[in-house]
């Protein structure tokens, strides 16, 4: 593990923000080729830590802006719902769908300031 959590930044401590490059962020996405929404979840992080960096002078502009996202194409995983599942989502919804949550239903205990 690294100082940046569990996930690998390799150039988290390493390199100075105003050095990284679209080439280098798409060298460290295709790391996690493997698994295309972590690899695009990650650049989408790296998008808004950098941009954070801008307006304080750490870079100019963002690398990681032009970096694509990997297209991700799970036939398996991908297909809509049938017909039978949005009726029944829609006839029979859960009780608080449409509502607050049930704790939210309920009285507030003793002792509770409400507003």
């Amino acid at each position: 593990m690294d100082i940046c959590g569990n996930l690998h930044f390799p150039f988290c401590a390493a390199l100075p923000v105003a050095s990284i490059t679209a080439r280098y962020i798409y060298a460290f996405r295709e790391l996690y080729a493997d698994t295309p929404s972590l690899a695009n979840q990650l650049v989408r992080m790296l998008r808004t830590l950098i941009s954070f960096g801008i307006p304080r002078g750490y870079i100019d502009r963002n690398p990681a802006a032009e970096v694509t996202p990997i297209p991700i194409v799970d036939v398996e995983h991908a297909r809509p719902w049938p017909e039978e599942a949005f009726k029944l989502v829609i006839e029979k919804p859960r009780p608080n769908i449409f509502g607050a949550p049930p704790s939210l239903d309920a009285q507030p205990a003793k002792g509770v300031r409400t507003w």
